[in-house]
């Protein structure tokens, strides 16, 4: 098993905040955070919303189940109305960056769980830089030596 750490970023939010008020921005935040949740297993644990964005960590057996969570998870957001009131609705898209904890299967210290946000924020930041609907992801392999770890960094970027 691995856990990954997953930055989820609400695409525009600023220009959507800047329109709808921040109580309404607030309101679409609370429904992202629980759009993520609906996505994630009960045993993951969803980060609530800061500014524009969320996290999650998630359990998975294999380092390429990071990238289907992700697809996952955009796809329900880009399925989503969300409704701040007042007849206000509309969709959003969001950028995911993730990286895996660098000590698959130990106890993550604070060292390298400070590690592992790092990676994720380079992630989401890559990501947000690409088109609508992004992830970029670093994931852990394990080789046949379980001792022996090689990287993996995967990207997808998909236009509407």
């Amino acid at each position: 098993m691995q856990q990954l750490f997953f930055m989820i970023r609400i695409n525009h939010f600023d220009e959507l905040r800047s329109m709808i008020g921040p109580e309404r921005a607030a309101a679409v935040q609370r429904q992202v955070f629980n759009v993520v949740r609906s996505v994630c297993r009960s045993s993951d644990k969803v980060l609530p919303c800061h500014r524009d964005e969320c996290g999650a960590i998630a359990w998975v057996s294999d380092p390429d189940d990071g990238s289907l969570l992700a697809d996952r998870i955009q796809e329900r957001v880009r399925s989503q109305v969300f409704d701040a009131g007042d007849g206000f609705e509309f969709g959003l898209t969001c950028s995911i960056g993730f990286s895996a904890n660098p000590a698959p299967g130990a106890d993550p210290d604070q060292v390298l769980w400070i590690r592992t946000v790092k990676l994720a924020r380079s992630a989401v930041e890559s990501a947000s830089r690409c088109p609508d609907d992004a992830w970029v992801g670093h994931s852990r392999r394990e080789r046949s030596n379980p001792t022996a770890m090689s990287a993996t960094t995967a990207m997808r970027s998909a236009k509407q």
